[in-house]
């Protein structure tokens, strides 16, 4: 699981392009910032839970580190949850179930997102303790 949570910056990069080539393929296409077309929503939808995943992803790193492994498995089960039904809702753009995969891995990623804030604002995690007196000698 942690080999997972190291890639939450590739993870964060694919989302920000996906989510940039989206909007500007729909700048480019209409004139407009938000197409609806069926694969620039798609697109949009996956890079901007791609981006909340790998915030997500971020928090429950810094909070292993720090000791506090507890909610890994549910970072997990959300974040990777999330990104498979948005890979799935990019790959049938054109079918009717992209928009139900879209909307449930939108949700997946998001409240990942939310429970790893939340966790961080309630039970904040830091992985070294703050130095309390100015070091000798430096």
């Amino acid at each position: 699981m942690k080999s997972l949570l190291k890639q939450y910056g590739v993870i964060f990069l694919i989302g920000f392009a996906s989510l940039a080539v989206a909007l500007s393929c729909s700048m480019i296409a209409e004139s407009t910032l938000l197409s609806e077309q069926s694969f620039i929503v798609a697109l949009r939808t996956f890079g901007l839970g791609a981006v909340a995943a790998a915030m997500a992803l971020w928090a429950a790193l810094r909070r292993e580190e720090a000791g506090k492994p507890g909610l890994t498995t549910l970072f997990g089960f959300l974040v990777i949850a999330g990104l498979l039904l948005l890979v799935l809702a990019l790959l049938f753009h054109s079918s009717g179930l992209s928009r139900p995969a879209r909307l449930a891995g939108l949700a997946f990623t998001l409240s990942a997102l939310v429970i790893g804030v939340l966790a961080m604002i309630f039970a904040p995690a830091y992985p070294r303790p703050v130095a309390k007196v100015w070091p000798v000698g430096a």
